[in-house]
């Protein structure tokens, strides 16, 4: 075998020793460094989509708790009004026991009504109202400042309308333009020559209840009004 063709038998060798050098190599390549930043690139993916999954499920928590939060001071509003404010006395039906009762009597009513400690009745109502107590503390501790710091806005409100109250002459007038059919009775006594002082008296009284009722009523309203829009959230 001459010198030539034994230095092209290592080249053959040394070129298949270098294929095989070149395949671990390659193989080395793609397992050590091809693979884990493809690895790497479907992970950050993963995590990003991930990421928009959470932020879309974290609006849509807070969009449900916002409603929520919303219904149930709504609701905590309406249990409040209907067992604090005077407008309760429109949902009472009348007895024949009413009926039967005094001037003085149905007074005394409308203005242990009209006098009622509104504030106190909205706590005591907020710390047993179900709907409250599904608040976060935050909103909890919210509302009830709201409600303590109504206490001279209702105070106000509430002079306002006793002053009126106390105030016959201004009852007397209220009454004649609400009670319409009652004028219409007394108007027909008076043109028949029927109407007497005793008929004057009971009139005026009726005038007077009929004005302190519309009165209170009125109070309540605007109670009402003043109470939910400083509760409720929106």
């Amino acid at each position: 075998m001459n010198t030539n063709t034994k230095f092209d038998l290592w080249l053959i060798r040394i070129s298949y020793i270098a294929q095989v050098g070149l395949f671990f190599l390659t193989t080395f390549t793609i397992f050590y460094t091809v693979i884990p930043i493809y690895q790497n690139a479907n992970l950050q993916e993963s995590i990003a989509k991930k990421e928009v999954e959470y932020k879309k499920l974290k609006e849509k928590e807070i969009n449900l708790f916002s409603k929520l939060r919303k219904e149930y001071s709504r609701k905590y509003v309406i249990d409040a009004i209907s067992k604090c404010s005077p407008t309760e006395i429109l949902m009472r039906q009348p007895s024949e026991d009413d009926l039967k009762k005094t001037h003085d009597v149905i007074m005394n009513e409308l203005k242990t009504i009209m006098n009622k400690d509104v504030t106190g009745c909205f706590e005591d109502t907020f710390y047993n109202n179900q709907y409250i107590k599904e608040l976060s503390d935050s909103d909890q501790q919210d509302i009830l400042h709201k409600i303590k710091s109504l206490q001279p806005s209702i105070a106000k409100l509430h002079e306002k309308y006793e002053a009126d109250f106390n105030d016959k002459a201004k009852l007397l007038l209220i009454g004649k333009e609400s009670s319409t059919r009652l004028k219409k009775v007394e108007d027909f006594l008076t043109e028949t020559g029927n109407y007497t002082a005793t008929h004057k008296n009971d009139f005026e009284n009726s005038y007077i209840e009929s004005g302190a009722f519309d009165l209170v009523v009125k109070y309540g309203f605007e109670l009402n009004d003043l109470f939910s829009k400083t509760i409720r959230y929106n």
